[in-house]
Formats: C-alpha cells, sequence, structure tokens
C-alpha cells in the first residue's frame, strides 16, 4: 500500500474517525490480545508465548485484526453520545443510578464549597496575624479566586447571578466534574443573550467563521477522544483482571489501565472547559448574524435583545408565532466572516 493510497483511505473515512474511533478500538484489541498471547489466563504472562504468537502471525489473521478494528470502531460511533452522557453523570431513573447519581452531586457539592469555605476563612484572617501571614494569605485567595474563575465555570450557576462563582444552581446540579462543565456551558453561553444554548446553537453554528469552527470540531473531537479512551481503558481494567486474576503483581497492568482511565476523564474535562468557553465566544461574536440570516431586526439595547431572544427561541422550540416584522435591508448572509 502506498502513501497515495493511505492518504485516499484517510480521506474516505474521515480523520476523525480514524483518530477517535480506530485508535482507541486499536489499543482495545491489541491489548486483549497481547494478554491472551501471553498465556493469561491460563497461565501469568510469558514474552516468550507472546513473540511465538506474533511470528506465527500471517496475511490472514492481519486482516481479521483490521476487520475487528473497523467493525469495533464503527459500532462504537454511534455510541459516542451515550459514553459523552454516561460520563457526565446520566444514570437512568433506576433505583441504583438515582442512588449513585445524589452520592456525586453531594460530592460535587461538598468540593465547591470546601474551597469556598477556603475562600472565607483566608478572607476573614485573626487580628493578630502578622504582615507576613496576611500576604500568603491574600496570595492564596487569589489563587483559589482564579481556580473558581477558571474552573468552576464549570458548575451551572444561579441564573440570577450568573457571574459570581459563590451561586450555585443546585437543581442543575449533576454527579461528575465533566458534566457539571458541560451543563454550565449550556446554561451560561447563550443565555447571557436570552437563548436557550442548546436549541440554537444548531442554527448559529453555521454562521461562525471556518477558523473559529475549525477550533470548536478540533476540541470536540478532543472531548471525544478523551471520553472514548477513558471507557476502553476502563475496559482493559476489568478485561486484565479476568484475565490476570490469580497471577500475583501482574495486576499491576490493571492498575496502570485504571490509571490512564483517570488520566483521559481528566482530559476530557480540560478539553470540555475549552470547548465551552469557544460556545461562548461564538454567541458573543455571532449571534447578530443569525439574526441576519433570518432577517430579523437587529435589538437597540440589551434589554430588547434578551427579549427578542426568548421569543425566537421558543419559536424555535414550540413553533409559536411572535409576528415578527422582517428587515429585508440585509441580504440573509453572515456578515462577520
Amino acid at each position: 500500500m502506498s502513501l497515495g493510497d493511505v492518504d485516499k483511505s484517510v480521506g474516505l473515512l474521515g480523520l476523525r474517525f480514524l483518530v477517535v474511533g480506530v485508535i482507541p478500538s486499536a489499543i482495545l484489541i491489541f491489548f486483549v490480545l497481547t494478554l491472551h498471547w501471553s498465556g493469561a489466563p491460563l497461565k501469568p504472562p510469558d514474552n516468550a508465548s507472546l513473540q511465538k504468537q506474533i511470528s506465527e502471525l500471517d496475511a490472514k489473521d492481519g486482516l481479521l485484526i483490521i476487520l475487528a478494528i473497523l467493525a469495533l470502531s464503527l459500532l462504537l460511533e454511534p455510541l459516542q453520545l451515550f459514553m459523552t452522557r454516561l460520563l457526565e453523570g446520566y444514570w437512568g431513573q433506576f433505583h441504583i443510578g438515582k442512588l449513585m447519581s445524589n452520592a456525586g452531586k453531594r460530592i460535587q457539592k461538598s468540593r465547591y464549597n470546601k474551597l469556598l469555605s477556603r475562600v472565607g476563612k483566608l478572607g476573614n484572617p485573626p487580628a493578630e496575624t502578622s504582615e507576613e501571614e496576611m500576604t500568603a494569605r491574600l496570595a492564596e485567595v487569589g489563587a483559589i479566586k482564579t481556580y473558581l474563575d477558571q474552573s468552576y465555570p464549570s458548575y451551572p450557576p444561579d441564573p440570577n447571578h450568573p457571574s459570581s462563582f459563590h451561586n450555585l444552581n443546585e437543581n442543575r446540579l449533576l454527579p461528575t466534574r465533566l458534566g457539571n462543565v458541560l451543563r454550565a456551558a449550556e446554561d451560561t453561553a447563550g443565555s447571557r443573550y436570552g437563548f436557550d444554548t442548546i436549541v440554537v446553537w444548531p442554527r448559529l453554528y453555521p454562521l461562525i467563521s471556518d477558523r473559529l469552527q475549525g477550533i470548536l470540531d478540533d476540541q470536540r473531537n478532543q472531548l471525544d477522544l478523551s471520553v472514548r479512551l477513558c471507557i476502553i481503558f476502563i475496559v482493559c481494567t476489568i478485561s486484565s483482571l479476568i484475565l490476570l486474576y490469580g497471577h500475583g503483581w501482574w495486576l499491576a497492568i490493571s492498575a496502570a489501565s485504571f490509571l490512564l482511565s483517570w488520566l483521559s476523564y481528566q482530559s476530557a474535562i480540560h478539553s470540555a472547559i475549552a470547548y465551552g468557553k469557544s460556545i461562548k465566544v461564538a454567541f458573543d461574536l455571532y449571534r447578530f448574524d443569525l439574526l441576519n440570516a433570518l432577517h430579523l431586526p437587529l435589538p437597540r439595547d440589551q434589554k430588547s435583545e434578551i427579549e427578542a431572544n426568548k421569543k425566537l427561541t421558543k419559536f424555535f422550540l414550540l413553533g409559536t408565532n411572535p409576528e415578527w416584522r422582517y428587515d429585508n435591508s440585509v441580504d440573509g448572509q453572515p456578515h462577520s466572516k
């Protein structure tokens, strides 16, 4: 196969499918095959057994492995949303799911409150505090507030105080950090202008610039890849526990794959934070392009904008008749590109 054939194959399948789909699937299949070829579960893994199995592979075996990787990738692709929502904390309405969800929400709220409590204690030092200790306290307060501003807009804010990290919307709280990161973006990106982010985003996305679309697509791919790897490494952990059970220190492989799963989850959180910020930027810069594309007049001030956008969201969602007056002085094309 030539490089030209590889380029053609990548273009046909899509770079996203290759990175987000094929690579994680290949990791899982080769991980399980390596353990099996090395002798597990009948005996502890052995390098000689692994080398013997690899040396006996032929073209037919290689083709079957490639087909298995592609089949698994195609099978997992429509499940990407399910995997993401699983890590977000949407665990169903069954009793066990509700118990896990409530426990997770308590943990998230406790972590949030501990940080706020720490800020309050540092901001109210005892009267006998020395100048040196006061300087150290103020530096720590600044560091925690910076952390809150950067990371805890990843918690859904109180709609009445969206700009303050001291106000948490407990009704929108999810049991995982990733879930709260994405929910915070949902609740703040469009709501500042009267939009429902989830409803309006599919209509706004085609109007943004190619450069910002590229950034958003890259961040979304990074998020999906991290989520996929997190799930894949969890499966690797379970598989290795089954295959290596009773083989002593070889179970360290299970611990290593679990660590990789945790690191992938942390990567998903940071990717989601960046993705959420870019969605906010899209609403900041291109919301008027949506109005132009719909031939609707631009608002005169912030209050009228919010009122008009709420009506527009309601129309998108419910099909209500807002009795618009169209502005045909615009051509309906995005003007910010």
